[in-house]
């Protein structure tokens, strides 16, 4: 992975600091560590100071030392003890460290992700890491100079709406490492196969050839497989749920996939027919891809995030599956497996701009068929989309029965 140019991210941060006339920004969030340091932290324990000056410091627990070479230079880098028999609790070893930088600076109207409820996970995604009161405790233990504490939580999602091109490099290192994914889920779905299996087994291949793709060093996949209609006709949730069903000939077998590649996500969905799709099947996933590809048609800057999912459903409508279209078309992603913005919906006014990214994924789902969607990452470019990650879009695993997937 190269080293990102976190410069660039750090400027923006501090010009909105001091227009904010906030002296220090304290980031914990794993996703916005990254994108101001280009180091994705493995437990989300380390802290990220940033003041109006530009002047980054990042605190990370020194069992970490190794996989800190990824942070950007121009981030000061300052280690300490944490998950060793002789290490200080976690707020004593933090409060030791940012009183040496307090007494540096004289900092002291100070902002923290306050009102921050969701994020990507750090590598350990066993474990979420959330800022809270306790960080605001935390440095007031370390000096006596804090004074005001405000929220920017607004100022980072707002920089997160619109991706760097270093950013894009590894958005789309994670679409193309979840294409290693769908390859293997087109030729593993079989009879007799369960949800459970098929997702454990496409998870274990993406671990397996996708570190070290690119240079990528930690990836992880979070695979969600419905099997058959009764599965399938609730597939619109935000998540399926892999059972012990084995798959029947003449199923739709459909995968939900999250992807992670060193921080940067990529969020995919396919969908297979266990046999030979019938007539029904087969025309149902030709008005989702032709969807699909209208609303990408429909992406450049100054357009709506509505007038995307208008495309879309347009098209759903057309051909008479309309009410079997019940979510949004899309959300965006990149830093996190779902972020608030933009929202692809019908009555959404964001104006799209180049360089965010975002999701397509209309579907279809029904009680006598099961669940139909396609669902790609796109960045709007100044031509229009850039599909991250292009795949193959057809139910039986021949590319001879392939729709177009662009």
């Amino acid at each position: 992975m190269t080293i990102t140019g976190a410069h660039d991210r750090i400027a923006e941060l501090a010009a909105r600091l001091e227009q904010e006339n906030t002296d220090l920004a304290v980031v914990v969030m794993p996703e916005h560590v990254l994108m101001l340091s280009g180091f994705w932290p493995m437990l989300g324990r380390t802290v990220l100071l940033c003041d109006r000056t530009g002047s980054t410091v990042a605190l990370i627990p020194d069992c970490y030392r190794q996989e800190a070479e990824t942070i950007d230079p121009v981030v000061d880098v300052r280690f300490f003890s944490f998950g060793l028999v002789d290490s200080p609790n976690l707020e004593d070893s933090l409060s030791t460290e940012i009183s040496r930088l307090f007494s540096e600076h004289r900092w002291t109207r100070i902002g923290w992700e306050r009102s921050l409820d969701q994020g990507a996970p750090s590598w350990n995604s066993a474990d979420m890491v959330f800022p809270s009161a306790k960080l605001e405790e935390t440095l007031r233990r370390a000096t006596e100079h804090v004074g005001a504490t405000v929220d920017i939580a607004p100022i980072l999602l707002d920089m997160k709406r619109c991706k760097n091109e270093s950013e894009l490099e590894g958005i789309r290192r994670a679409g193309e490492v979840s294409c290693i994914g769908l390859r293997f889920f087109d030729r593993f779905v079989e009879s007799g196969r369960t949800g459970v299996e098929i997702a454990a087994a496409v998870e274990r291949e993406i671990m397996v050839q996708g570190t070290g793709y690119g240079g990528a060093r930690r990836v992880r996949a979070f695979a969600q497989v419905a099997t058959g209609p009764r599965e399938g006709a609730v597939g619109y949730r935000p998540n399926e749920i892999s059972t012990d069903r084995p798959a029947g000939s003449g199923d739709l077998v459909l995968l939900e996939l999250g992807v992670v590649v060193d921080g940067y996500w990529a969020d995919r969905t396919r969908v297979r027919c266990v046999g030979g799709p019938t007539e029904t099947q087969q025309q149902v996933l030709s008005v989702v891809n032709e969807a699909r590809q209208a609303a990408i048609h429909a992406i450049r800057p100054g357009a709506t995030a509505g007038d995307v999912d208008r495309a879309a459903r347009a098209v759903v409508r057309r051909y008479g599956y309309g009410d079997d279209f019940p979510h949004i078309t899309g959300h965006g992603t990149g830093f996190a497996y779902h972020e608030p913005y933009p929202t692809i919906a019908p009555n959404s006014t964001a104006v799209l701009e180049e360089g965010m990214v975002f999701t397509v994924e209309p579907g279809i789902y029904r009680a006598d068929l099961g669940g139909v969607r396609i669902e790609d990452n796109v960045a709007v470019t100044a031509q229009g989309a850039e599909v991250l990650g292009p795949y193959r879009v057809g139910l039986s695993g021949s590319e001879n029965d392939d729709e177009r997937s662009s």
